[in-house]
């Protein structure tokens, strides 16, 4: 069998030091010619950061609102613009403030060449998540119900492999979610709506700093993107007969939140433009 491909997408704006310590550790733990680097990048064209980009053979660069002092869309849009240009047979989403650790190419490729993960659509690694203090680790966060099935754990799929036609199965990552709640919507994408199975390997780390100036805090608790992506799965559910349960942590939903989403919806509908393929 052959060597499993990789196709590592890395959208980044700022965090220089952290972007090169990640590409340095992906160098050094991973056999070269199994993976591809894929950088979307919001930096000014003309900063030093995007020069050392464009000096390093081995990333294929992406510049996105690299003339404007924000970020303007979905973080997921611009990781998509990434995942569109993957060649590799397997997609790997990260921030630009993790760390490969050693042997985690060798776990992985153990992984997807054992015959009994043969169907395995997704491989989820460990890692930090939300709170470094609380260790390298994989998360249940619920589980999932088809029809005539029993329950199984659900797993946050937030540092994970998904096979490339798989993603494109799914539709990629979903553009109407702001910063929250990929790794939740990718794993029911995954259960509900492909016949493909889901893998945890907890010796794939891949450690996370969540570096100071983590951009998430600038933007809230994640209370619209989680109130989205419930609506979008009781629906989905209730049509095709399915059930799910997960702790989205939200909160109450008064008549002031319910005016403040209605908003936020119709600011998210004029701002989403379409991706380039």
């Amino acid at each position: 069998m052959t060597n499993p491909t990789v196709s590592i997408i890395i959208p980044t704006k700022g965090r220089a030091n952290f972007l090169k310590d990640l590409i340095e550790s992906i160098r050094a733990s991973t056999p070269s010619g199994v993976y591809e680097l894929v950088i979307v990048s919001s930096d000014a064209e003309d900063s030093e950061k995007v020069q050392w980009m464009r000096d390093q053979k081995d990333i294929q660069l992406i510049l996105s609102d690299s003339k404007n002092t924000k970020r303007r869309k979905s973080l997921y849009y611009y990781t998509n613009l990434g995942v569109k240009k993957a060649v590799n047979q397997w997609i790997l989403v990260v921030n630009d403030d993790m760390v490969f650790e050693k042997d985690w190419y060798a776990y992985f490729s153990q992984t997807v060449l054992n015959p009994v993960n043969g169907n395995a659509g997704m491989v989820i690694a460990s890692s930090h998540l939300g709170d470094v203090s609380f260790g390298s680790r994989v998360v249940i966060v619920g589980s999932t119900k088809k029809p005539g099935e029993e329950w199984k754990d659900l797993y946050l799929a937030d540092v994970s492999f998904i096979r490339r036609d798989v993603m494109k199965m799914i539709g990629y990552f979903d553009e109407k979610l702001d910063w929250f709640g990929s790794g939740l919507d990718n794993a029911l994408a995954l259960e509900f709506q492909t016949e493909f199975t889901t893998v945890v390997n907890e010796n794939i780390c891949i450690t996370h700093f969540i570096a100071d100036e983590n951009r998430a805090s600038s933007r809230g608790n994640g209370y619209f993107d989680f109130i989205y992506l419930k609506r979008k799965w009781d629906n989905w559910c209730k049509r095709n007969n399915c059930a799910y349960k997960a702790d989205l942590s939200i909160g109450s939903y008064p008549a002031l939140k319910k005016l403040l989403y209605f908003f936020h919806l119709l600011k998210q509908s004029f701002k989403k433009e379409p991706v380039s393929s």
